[in-house]
């Protein structure tokens, strides 16, 4: 209960001061938690079940928990990241062993022995095409697919990635995998044989801008215009075979999206007859890891 004075409107005439009176209500309070200054972790239910929302505090709100997130990063997830880094070093550096013209050829033979004997007690199951950098990620992390297949796509473009070609040093692989942006960038960019669609029809241009003309036409500029911006631009032409053996040329596409959708379709189609792989190989970044998960 709290008391309220409140002026009278009317003044008492025989003392001529002003009359007061006194009145009691109940205030009802309503807590406002302010969860910008908290630290620690945010309770989301606790702010939307007590507070009285606001544009400002809700802002405040998100504000520590956005800081919350930033705290995550930098400490949990980053040592997280760290640590599995550094198991991957570990199964890098294994397989390194199995390969390497350093090791005793009786020591590779056992080190390979070893591992399909550890991978048959667990109950692995692998195919006789199975990459030996997919077997020994196999056997340490286990049956996950998913996860098998990232680590080891990322482990074995490293072995392509360093210079002219060779692997990445293995006390280097943790701050390459961190430089890629961790490994799921590195799987996304290993898929379609380490190329994607942008590189795939950079290469397929290469190719074809080497290669001398199909066909040589020249348009009537009434139905097809052209001009300067044009010139020795690529574009896509609508054609239709017709059964006489003529090809009739429907429309012309501009657009840069569809030229790299069509130059990558190019690629898919023609990459078994596409110039030897040395020639691509300094066309594109990342056709070295093509190579490599090819194999």
């Amino acid at each position: 209960m709290s008391n309220y004075e409140t002026p009278n409107a009317e003044l008492n005439a025989a003392d001529n001061t002003e009359a007061r009176v006194t009145v009691e209500t109940e205030v009802k309070s309503v807590e406002v938690i302010d969860l910008s200054r908290n630290t620690a972790d945010v309770d989301v239910r606790g702010f939307l079940a007590n507070t009285l929302p606001t544009y400002g505090n809700v802002a405040g709100m998100l504000e520590a928990l956005a800081s919350e997130r930033q705290t995550w990063e930098c400490t949990e997830l980053a040592a997280s990241h760290a640590r599995l880094y550094g198991i991957l070093t570990k199964c890098y550096e294994f397989y390194l062993a199995i390969k390497s013209d350093k090791t005793a050829q009786k020591v590779r033979k056992t080190l390979m022995g070893g591992l399909e004997l550890f991978i048959e007690t667990q109950g692995f199951k692998t195919l006789a095409k199975t990459h030996d950098m997919n077997k020994v990620v196999k056997a340490v992390f286990g049956e996950d697919r998913r996860r098998v297949s990232a680590y080891a796509m990322a482990l074995r473009a490293a072995l392509v990635a360093g210079p002219g070609a060779a692997p990445v040093p293995a006390d280097e692989l943790a701050g390459w995998i961190e430089q890629s942006g961790g490994v799921e960038e590195i799987r996304l960019g290993s898929k379609n044989k380490g190329l994607t669609e942008k590189e795939r029809a950079a290469t397929a241009k290469v190719v074809i801008e080497d290669a001398g003309p199909l066909l040589t036409i020249k348009p009537d500029v009434k139905t097809m215009p052209f001009d300067s911006n044009d010139a020795d631009k690529m574009m896509v032409l609508l054609v239709m075979y017709r059964p006489t053996g003529d090809l009739e040329v429907k429309g012309v596409v501009k657009n840069d999206s569809a030229v790299r959708a069509a130059l990558a379709a190019y690629y898919a189609d023609n990459k078994k007859h596409i110039a030897d792989a040395k020639k691509i190989k300094q066309q594109t970044s990342t056709s070295a890891i093509a190579t490599a998960l090819s194999e």
